[in-house]
């Protein structure tokens, strides 16, 4: 029997969250990543850096699905790039339904009007390697690094890192590097 989908998509700035928008966020992150409880009661939020955007999937009043989009300066050598990042959760019941395909393509497109030069994400989970390779996003071949925000210690992102290019040639530049350092995370 296929799945119903009556799901609504929003995309709100961080401080436009309702509480109650806040607080489901919260339950959905911790159900899935019980760790992630000592993010929120740090810092009232589901993760060490607060983006400026959020995706909200909706089921009636019900949140099934939420995605983080950020944005930031990161240098590249001698020169600074538009990074953008992204996250995307969805609750079990409802993947394989193309929810997160949809908020990766909302993400690219909105980096893209912002103007990014690009569009980053890392991942450990293979379909999701899969969605963003077929949506034209490359795997970096070079070690990606960021200081972490609880310990002030640099850290390196033990998924594997996806950009999605803009400017042609920038990752070629980065992977030209020895390590790639994107600032505060883990995103």
């Amino acid at each position: 029997m296929k799945r119903k989908n009556n799901s609504k998509f929003y995309f709100k700035k961080v401080s436009a969250l309702t509480k109650d928008e806040k607080q489901q966020m919260m339950h959905l992150m911790i159900a899935t990543y019980p760790a992630f409880k000592k993010y929120y009661l740090k810092n009232q939020f589901y993760s060490t850096v607060k983006p400026q955007m959020e995706h909200l999937i909706k089921n009636g009043r019900i949140l099934i699905g939420v995605g983080k989009l950020l944005w930031r300066k990161v240098n590249v050598g001698k020169t600074s790039i538009k990074f953008f990042a992204f996250g995307v959760l969805i609750i079990k019941k409802y993947q394989g339904l193309g929810l997160g395909t949809k908020i990766i393509k909302k993400d690219i497109k909105e980096a893209k009007k912002r103007g990014a030069d690009i569009l980053y994400g890392s991942t450990e989970n293979p379909i999701a390697e899969k969605i963003v390779k077929k949506l034209g996003f490359k795997k970096l071949d070079v070690a990606v690094f960021y200081k972490d925000t609880e310990t002030g210690i640099t850290k390196r992102e033990q998924g594997r890192s996806w950009v999605f290019e803009f400017k042609n040639g920038i990752i070629k530049r980065i992977e030209n590097l020895q390590r790639f350092y994107i600032g505060t995370g883990p995103l």
